[in-house]
């Protein structure tokens, strides 16, 4: 059901939304926990389409004060950034912001 809702939601405004929806399928085939769904928009809105401008600590460009009380990003968020370097650094292409 999340993935759905991710679909009508972050479709044109996400530009790895395709590619989070292929690590979910392929590597976290579970339910999605709520924090998960609570900050997605957060990372997207923070990341936009850089990598780099990650922090696995939760500091956010953006939002630092929330997330700097929540302490860091979900783990899957971890795992997916690490996921989307690895894809994007080998060679796929990613579609621009």
């Amino acid at each position: 059901m999340a993935i759905e809702y991710w679909k009508l939601l972050l479709q044109e405004r996400w530009a790895y939304l395709d590619l989070w929806l292929e690590f979910l399928k392929e590597r976290y085939n579970k339910t999605i926990p709520k924090d998960t769904w609570n900050l997605l928009y957060d990372f997207v809105e923070d990341i936009g389409t850089d990598f780099g401008s990650y922090d696995e600590n939760g500091i956010s460009l953006r939002q630092k004060c929330l997330l700097t009380l929540l302490g860091a990003w979900p783990v899957i968020i971890d795992e997916f950034v690490a996921y989307g370097k690895n894809k994007v650094e080998g060679g796929d292409k990613m579609m621009e912001d």
